[in-house]
Order: structure tokens, then sequence, then C-alpha cells
């Protein structure tokens, strides 16, 4: 390990309180960026990489990371306190583990993947700091989307060993038992890339073919019936989607690059805002505001929207891409391989 990596370990207490770095936005549309930058720390383990990050809305976050390449270890969990400081924590063991999505309530966090078995589900309680793992529908080869959206209330996107496509089902008691799996049969050729649900009724599902533009669709009935919504045939793909209300955010992948894409009802129509670099993750606090991570050549990226302006924001000790990206009511957390970092979410 060098000297730089060292020296950022001894110091992840201090850095906790660097993190919360602003950005200043003044002068005819000019953007400044205020110091003090964000600070990333190495991981706990340099070998296993970290694969998501959730953050429960009191700005308790969970950052997970598995690999099955590894003799021993396979998984590996970190966790940042309200107050700040990245903790160890223990997480299952697992068996060829692959972690593929996360999404939290007030207090907990569900974290989703495959095993060597099938599905794997665990769920992170933000007061106790602990990490369980959930029973899921029997069949299921891996969880591919989470989303929660209201307190103890979830939905999943898993694949069926029986049918071979995706399935749906929803939990509203915090993952102890869920509904009966209702099968996805639009999205038989399609991967699904996207889970975003307002209510155990209402969700958008994205799904993407090999070399066809990415498909929206809506449901109101838990899945029973869906509808395709019209989206540029330019998007190859939409990922990190999240929905509140009718607004909906996520990222889209065009020839052009990436680019944030929003909806103020529920996707029907939609409004999009080029980035100067490739993002991989979005949450945002309103359909003006949102914080984006991702890379560039040199390493991680970090950047903020407002309108239609976007911010970059300075980082160090960033070498790699940050791939997972969540915020509670005030804080924000990203990952990459081996970093974690953290942001004010203004």
């Amino acid at each position: 390990m060098n000297s730089v990596t060292t020296r950022a370990r001894r110091s992840r207490g201090v850095l906790a309180g660097v993190f919360l770095a602003g950005v200043a936005l003044t002068g005819c549309g000019v953007a400044h960026v205020a110091a003090p930058p964000v600070t990333g720390i190495p991981s706990t383990s340099l070998s296993v990489p970290l694969r998501t990050v959730a953050c429960a809305s009191d700005n308790v976050c969970v950052a997970v990371g598995a690999t099955s390449a590894a003799v021993t270890v396979t998984t590996v969990g970190e966790y940042r306190a309200a107050t700040g400081g990245w903790r160890d924590l223990t997480v299952p063991t697992a068996y060829s583990p692959l972690i593929t999505a996360s999404s939290c309530t007030s207090d907990q966090c569900l974290i989703g993947g495959s095993q060597l078995s099938g599905d794997l589900l665990w769920i992170f309680d933000a007061t106790t700091a602990t990490v369980s793992t959930l029973a899921t529908p029997p069949q299921g080869q891996g969880v591919v989307a989470l989303s929660c959206f209201a307190a103890s209330s979830c939905a999943m996107v898993d694949s069926s060993s029986v049918a071979g496509h995706a399935r749906l089902s929803v939990t509203t008691d915090g993952g102890s038992t869920w509904s009966s799996p209702v099968d996805l049969t639009w999205a038989t050729r399609d991967t699904i890339s996207a889970l975003a649900c307002t209510s155990a009724l209402d969700c958008l599902a994205v799904g993407h073919a090999a070399g066809q533009p990415a498909r929206v669709e809506a449901t109101t009935d838990a899945g029973a019936t869906w509808t395709t919504l019209k989206t540029p045939a330019t998007w190859s793909s939409l990922t990190s989607l999240s929905c509140r209300e009718q607004f909906c955010a996520g990222l889209v992948t065009t020839d052009q690059g990436s680019a944030l894409a929003r909806t103020r009802n529920a996707g029907r129509t939609w409004t999009t805002t080029v980035l100067p670099e490739t993002a991989s993750a979005v949450s945002c606090a309103s359909a003006r505001r949102c914080v984006l991570a991702g890379a560039t050549t040199r390493g991680g990226w970090l950047a903020r929207v407002n309108g239609q302006r976007v911010t970059t924001v300075t980082v160090r000790y960033v070498p790699s891409a940050l791939t997972a990206l969540s915020c509670g009511t005030t804080i924000c957390s990203a990952v990459g391989p081996s970093t974690l970092v953290a942001l004010a979410r203004t």
C-alpha cells in the first residue's frame, strides 16, 4: 500500500467532516467549485470490490462488496453512521455472490443479487447497523432490481428458474414475506435494468435487449398489465431510475454519451440534460436538484445538477470510477471498487 493510501486510511474519522463539501453557483451561469473538495477513503478490503451503496433517510449508509474470484473472503461491508465516519460491517457469506441492486426505506435497506443457490437478499437495519438474510419467493435465480417506496414496503424483480424471465414481487413487511411473483411476460428477451415504484400498484420497469433501444413499461395494477411508454429511439439504455409521485429521474446512454433524463408526468414525456462525463448513478432531491456519480479519464467523478446546469465537484484520492450512489435526507455517499466518498446533498 502506498503512502497516500496509508495516510488516507489513518484519517478515515478525521476526513468525515471534510466530505461535506459545498458548491457555489455564481455569476452569469458560470459554476465555481467551492473548497474543500470531496476526499475519498480506501475501503477496508481492497481485494473485494465494493458493488453498491444505499442510504436510509436518516443518513446512515451501507456499502457492500462481493467477488466470486476470492478463495476465502467473498463479501465485505462498511457503514457510515449519521454522525460521519465509515466503519466495518459484518455481512453474510455467500458462494459465488454477485451484488446487483439496493434500495432503502426510512431506516432499512435491501441489498439484492445472486449466489450459487439463487436469489441473494439481505436487509440492513440502520438503527442497529446489522445485516441479515431474507427469504425470497421460491425458484428465483437472482435479484436484478429493487425499489422501496414506503416504510417496510419494497418491490423486487428477480429472474425465474422455471419461466426463464423476470418476475415482480412486493413486500409490505420489510421483506419478511413477499407477494406471489407476477411474470413480466413482455421482458422475455429483455434484461431488466431498472425498477422504480411509488406504491405497491404503480411501477416503471426498464428492459433492454441487444441492439434495441431501452424499453420503458408502466403498470398501475401491481404488474398484472403493462403499458409501453414512448421514449426516444436514441436511448440505448436507461439505468439508475427512481420515482417520487409523478417525478422520475434516470441516466440514459446515447451515441452522444451520458445524459440525465427527467419526467414530471410518470414517464409520458421526458427532458434530458447532456452530461460532460460518463455517469453511472444519480439521486435527485427534487425535479431540479440532483447529484451524479461516474468517471472521467482520470478517475472518479461527482457533479451536482441545478436545473440544466451541471457543476463538477472536485474530488481527491478517487482513482477509479464511482459506480454507485445513494442519498439520505442531507448526505450522499458514493463508492468505487475500493473507494468511499460522502458529500452534502444540497
